[in-house]
């Protein structure tokens, strides 16, 4: 039964990085250093589940090889526990419940003003060979 459960976790990883990919605003929103967004976690206490994340730097190459990723991957922080994960493309997605508006959404205010200070990024980066991820398939 856990086997069944794991390989139907998998697919759902698999689908939601494929819907993503698709998508060029929300493609363009999770590759944003400082984001706010969902990524799934779970270990041998907790079962996998969603909590609320930041973007702290987005990868593009493999480490060990340093060839370009098929897809990219990102390091967040989840900010309730403080503790940093490795995720994937299929382990993230949107924020829900009117915390974080959807890219490309209607904005009301002075967004373009930030009263955190310069030092806003706390030493988060793109991975500097950033590319914009595009699918060929129609």
């Amino acid at each position: 039964r856990q086997f069944k459960v794991k390989l139907l976790q998998a697919e759902r990883v698999e689908e939601r990085a494929k819907g993503h990919l698709h998508d060029k605003a929300k493609m363009d929103y999770f590759q944003k250093v400082g984001s706010r967004i969902r990524a799934l976690y779970g270990d041998e206490e907790n079962p996998i589940t969603w909590y609320d994340a930041v973007v702290d730097k987005v990868v593009l190459r493999d480490e060990e090889t340093g060839e370009l990723l098929p897809r990219p991957k990102f390091w967040v922080t989840f900010p309730e526990y403080g503790n940093s994960e490795l995720v994937t493309l299929g382990e993230v997605d949107l924020m829900t419940g009117g915390r974080e508006e959807p890219p490309g959404a209607a904005r009301v205010g002075n967004i373009g003003s930030c009263e955190r200070g310069e030092d806003r990024d706390r030493g988060r980066s793109y991975d500097r060979d950033f590319v914009r991820y595009e699918t060929s398939d129609g």
